[in-house]
């Protein structure tokens, strides 16, 4: 079914058992039950020595980057963002156009919050108020431009939205038929073994 991160924190959510609301993962609606939980281990340090190295200095590498983007992110509020960068000896670039419900923006990566804070900018105001670290690199955003959908681009933007909200719609249905189900079980367990530990010894 590929990889839903919604879905597998649902998962984390339930004991065994239990039935996850219906998700959409890449336009199909499923319902998860959790089989089994597997206790987490901790590993020995020789073990793991390695990996926590390269993932310290990752981890630094992307605070130095922030504290950067932080420092240019205050000289663009004071004067503007490509004299900004120019000063710190930084090249401004700018990415392809890319939708409102985009997963993946060129050139940066995938980052909800950041494609929401574009989307949220205007020629008045076209700095993005906070910097943003995707993947290891931090980015200033800037508005450089907006596109308006014209024509077939617009008949197709039209028809997403209308498959979102049907989608949106189809879920709440399912999600109230399981909670109904739920609601109306009648959950019994028959074992053997149950009875016989009940019965005194």
């Amino acid at each position: 079914i590929g990889r839903s991160f919604p879905l597998m924190n649902a998962l984390f959510d339930l004991e065994p058992g239990q039935v996850t609301e219906a998700t959409n993962v890449n336009g199909t609606f499923v319902v998860a039950v959790l089989d089994e939980k597997i206790p987490s281990e901790i590993p020995e340090l020789a073990d793991v020595e390695a990996t926590a190295e390269i993932d310290y200095r990752r981890e630094h590498a992307g605070v130095l980057a922030q504290t950067a983007a932080d420092e240019l992110l205050a000289a663009a509020q004071a004067a503007d963002l490509a004299s900004a960068a120019a000063a710190a000896e930084r090249k401004v670039q700018e990415t392809p156009g890319f939708a409102r419900g985009a997963d993946v923006i060129q050139g940066i990566g995938a980052d909800a919050e950041l494609r929401d804070a574009a989307f949220a900018l205007a020629a008045e105001a076209p700095l993005a108020d906070r910097s943003f670290l995707v993947g290891g690199d931090a980015f200033v955003v800037a508005l450089a431009g907006r596109e308006l959908p014209e024509g077939a681009e617009l008949d197709a933007a039209v028809e997403r939205t209308r498959e979102q909200m049907e989608n949106q719609s189809r879920s709440s249905v399912i999600n109230r038929w399981i909670e109904g189900l739920r609601a109306d079980a009648d959950i019994r367990i028959y074992s053997e073994n149950i009875e016989r530990i009940r019965e005194p010894g």
